[in-house]
């Protein structure tokens, strides 16, 4: 990927994720409350600990469920996913309940393009293809 090409993505990503940051801090209220009935069955809060800070980073994401197993995607333009590479344990709000899980975060094209044929079988693959290269796939393994 060139120079160009991360500016030019960056600039089409920058009113997003205005947006998301502005979303976000509404979200991690709504679903930490009784009200999170109203989002929780798309919608969950993921804590990830930071590997060089120990910090804990707390998110909303949309996400789909199969079993054990759940997988949502994030852009590569957030950095708190890398704490996800070669998998970490996390901490989850699923549908109200605090849940743990082992995730995995990928960026294989092959990866990535499953999980949004998962999360978002309305659009037409040829659009999901087109995200595939700005985007980041994690799989949870619930472990309770």
């Amino acid at each position: 990927m060139t120079s160009v090409q991360t500016h030019a993505q960056s600039r089409s990503q920058s009113p997003w994720i205005a947006f998301v940051r502005l979303q976000n801090p509404f979200m991690k209220w709504l679903l930490g409350s009784p009200l999170h009935v109203f989002a929780s069955r798309m919608y969950m809060l993921i804590t990830v600990t930071g590997r060089k800070t120990g910090q804990r980073y707390t998110t909303p994401v949309q996400y789909t469920q199969t079993g054990d197993e759940l997988i949502f995607t994030t852009s590569q333009a957030y950095r708190w996913w890398r704490n996800l590479i070669g998998g970490a344990e996390v901490e989850l709000r699923l549908r109200g309940c605090v849940r743990h899980g082992f995730a995995q975060a990928t960026t294989d094209p092959n990866a990535v393009e499953a999980a949004l044929g998962k999360l978002y079988p309305q659009i037409k693959a040829e659009k999901r293809a087109a995200a595939v290269s700005s985007t980041v796939a994690v799989t949870i393994r619930l472990t309770d």
